[in-house]
């Protein structure tokens, strides 16, 4: 067996990740979604976002942006839904 060094294991990782992760339209992302992700849409996918503040003094210091989403039932279904989609939803189901 050979020894690897630590950026091998991070390169090899992040290959088998790339390979292995699952597919946007297959049946195990849309369980990851909707099972263990609280914080994201289940209409668009929008989640949470690092992001820098900066201080007077140029001080970088990261922090979380997480998205408005609520919880609605649309169709019988209970979903997250972020505000930005109910707020197109409510304009396409206005224009109809």
């Amino acid at each position: 067996m050979a020894f690897h060094t630590i950026p091998d294991l991070v390169q090899i990782s992040k290959l088998w990740y790339a390979l292995n992760r699952p597919k946007r339209d297959s049946f195990i992302f849309e369980f990851c979604i909707s099972s263990s992700m609280a914080r994201r849409c289940d209409i668009c996918l929008r989640g949470p976002v690092k992001k820098t503040d900066r201080s007077h003094s140029n001080i970088a210091s990261r922090r979380w942006v997480l998205p408005n989403v609520q919880k609605k039932t649309i169709a019988g279904k209970r979903v997250t839904i972020c505000t930005r989609c109910i707020k197109t939803r409510t304009k396409q189901q206005a224009e109809k």
